[in-house]
């Protein structure tokens, strides 16, 4: 899923969903504005500040209610938030933002149900909201509620034709209601959509990885990487990795896997996919040398300390590699 998945993230989107026009304000624009820029930074005690100050001058204001549910949000204590949230509500039944807030806590305490109920009203106040719809989209499929969760995501589509994410999320939420061959669809829609082929491809390839059809998803990649490489992040030179290496095209498995350590050298889960490689290719040399880069990341990682005790017996070094082996077997 294209899912949103740290609080500050959650927070930082409810910042930026902000109506500008809430009814029955008594704040002024210029405070209220000031006060959400204050809130999206980093300075704490100027954040308390500025909200001690609008809640003594206008403790029933929705706005202000509702900048005081994020402060709480943003702190960590889920039960403040979630009154003041529901303060903002009350005062005004019209304020997408605070509905939005108040579904992320219902979310964060475990409420899945009551946070869906939020995000209904939202949309049905602001029915083109992406990031809500989207919110909602990822609730029901948690909840598995696949039908539901589909129709957000052909919503997204709607919306946004050239939102990759959306047809990737369609094609992933179609398999679990029917087959594969109906979800590739959203792939081809994407292409008609107008998408470039070699971005819709790394995404298609991702998709059909997940189901283990290495042969189709290596032909995905070769166009993907001839036509869109530029867009390829560390995951995506991981999962391409992966594919080549299934596919037996060791040489270029291993060009893939440095691609993404390049760009990402702290995921001991790339190093440990350019090992595989070399223990197809039985180079143990290369073995033992990629599981020490590994090791510099974390020397107490089981699968790293597998791999170099593999290398260093496979070179007749048993009893270097005996506290290695015990490591991976801890």
């Amino acid at each position: 899923m294209g899912a949103i998945k740290s609080k500050l993230k959650l927070c930082y989107c409810l910042l930026v969903f902000v109506c500008a026009n809430a009814l029955h304000a008594q704040v002024s624009q210029k405070e209220y504005d000031n006060a959400m820029q204050v809130m999206n930074g980093s300075n704490q005690k100027a954040a308390t500040d500025v909200i001690e100050n609008l809640a003594k001058k206008y403790p029933t204001d929705a706005k202000v209610n509702f900048i005081q549910g994020i402060y709480h949000l943003r702190s960590g204590n889920n039960n403040s938030a979630l009154q003041f949230f529901t303060k903002a509500i009350t005062t005004n039944p019209k304020f997408v933002d605070a509905y939005n807030g108040r579904a992320v806590v219902f979310e964060e305490k475990g409420m899945l149900e009551k946070s869906i109920d939020d995000l209904n009203k939202s949309i049905e106040l602001e029915s083109n909201n992406v990031q809500t719809i989207n919110m909602r989209a990822r609730l029901h499929y948690k909840l598995e509620l696949y039908p539901a969760a589909l129709q957000d995501f052909n919503k997204l589509i709607q919306i946004n034709p050239n939102s990759i994410v959306a047809y990737l999320d369609a094609a992933n939420t179609t398999l679990k209601i029917s087959d594969a061959k109906t979800a590739e669809t959203y792939f081809t829609k994407a292409i008609n959509a107008n998408i470039p082929k070699g971005r819709v491809f790394i995404y298609y390839g991702s998709f059909l990885l997940q189901q283990e059809k290495y042969t189709e998803a290596k032909q995905k990649y070769e166009i993907a990487l001839q036509e869109a490489e530029n867009e390829f992040y560390d995951d995506d030179y991981n999962k391409a990795c992966i594919v080549f290496y299934k596919n037996k095209e060791y040489t270029k498995a291993i060009q893939l896997a440095e691609k993404a350590i390049k760009i990402n050298g702290k995921k001991t889960e790339y190093y440990h996919n350019l090992a595989s490689c070399y223990i197809d290719l039985q180079d143990w040399q290369q073995v033992t040398a990629t599981a020490e880069r590994a090791l510099l990341i974390d020397r107490e990682d089981k699968m790293s300390n597998m791999y170099m005790a593999v290398g260093l017996t496979r070179q007749g070094k048993t009893e270097q590699a005996q506290p290695y082996s015990n490591k991976a077997k801890q």
